[in-house]
């Protein structure tokens, strides 16, 4: 039930719109917030070159748009761009800071990748990358720096659970490992995250991924793909960035960072730099003062 006292967020236009279609039915409309998700945006764009009819009818009507990385509006479509671009406000999803008392082990190097096992994820281009390395070991007989890869997250269908046993067997020799640990809480991936020493995000499109306000949190090096929705939460000039889907820059990097200590220091510095993004009361700063401005402009009455 909707009521006129109400104010509407909606996080997903599809999700969304047989609560919207009643809101649209309405004579006063209560106000209504749309929170652009990666998969709503970026997930028609990659597949057809435009935004979903879905999109367009909620961008339209919504009063204000959020995006949780900076910068989405150069993908609106041009006729709306201007228009819809004026309403919408980021706002970065804060994040505790990583429990002190953890500290990452000395004797490898640690990196950790939380995503499920989804195509938009491209889960395993870590390993791909891990072979590129294990190869040029092999050839080398090197073994160290050592580097273990921990991939949190569900796996299903044949195909992933198949790939992640033989990944977990090839990708387990000359001081290389990668490890599947499944599901875990919240609180869970906090702790391995903050006895890592990197965070491997490595996804074809995002929204803005929470798990990169933890790692800033935390001071946690980042490694990502250069998709709007990691360089809108990290910068376009960041240095831990590779091209999207690439093994070969995703090793190149990890190369750089087991072998490099200014590198790690570098990426180090930068997620500090961005932790301020991410404090938790400035989000709530912004939600409020949205959701107040929003509140008091209020919306006129329709037939349409």
């Amino acid at each position: 039930m909707i009521s006129e006292q109400n104010m509407i967020i909606a996080l997903h236009s599809l999700h969304s719109m047989r609560a919207l279609r009643v809101w649209q039915s309405m004579a006063q409309r209560p106000p209504l917030i749309f929170v652009v998700s990666g998969t709503d945006l970026f997930q028609p764009l990659l597949k057809s070159g435009s935004i979903s009819k879905d999109f367009q009818f909620v961008c339209s009507n919504a009063d204000a748009i959020v995006t949780l990385a900076d910068g989405f509006s150069r993908f609106y479509p041009k006729a709306d761009r201007r228009q819809w671009a004026k309403k919408t406000q980021f706002i970065a999803q804060g994040a505790k800071p990583l429990p002190s008392s953890l500290k990452p082990s000395s004797s490898r190097i640690r990196a950790v990748v939380a995503a499920n096992f989804r195509m938009i994820k491209d889960p395993l281009l870590p390993v791909r990358a891990l072979e590129k390395l294990l190869a040029e070991r092999m050839k080398t007989e090197e073994v160290s720096p050592q580097l273990e890869v921990l991939h949190f997250g569900s796996v299903s269908g044949h195909k992933y659970k198949r790939a992640v046993e033989n990944s977990e067997h090839r990708i387990s020799s000359c001081g290389l490992s990668w490890r599947w640990k499944g599901v875990v809480t919240q609180g869970g991936l906090r702790r391995w995250l903050g006895s890592s020493h990197l965070l491997i995000q490595s996804s074809l499109h995002e929204g803005g991924a929470n798990i990169v306000g933890e790692a800033v949190m935390g001071r946690i090096p980042i490694i990502a793909s250069r998709i709007p929705g990691n360089t809108g939460l990290l910068g376009m000039k960041h240095p831990g960035l590779f091209s999207v889907g690439s093994a070969t820059g995703l090793a190149r990097r990890l190369k750089e960072f087991i072998s490099d200590e200014a590198y790690r220091q570098e990426l180090k510095a930068a997620s500090e730099r961005l932790s301020s993004n991410h404090d938790l009361e400035k989000e709530r700063i912004a939600w409020a003062d949205l959701i107040e401005n929003i509140g008091r402009c209020g919306r006129p009455s329709t037939t349409s």
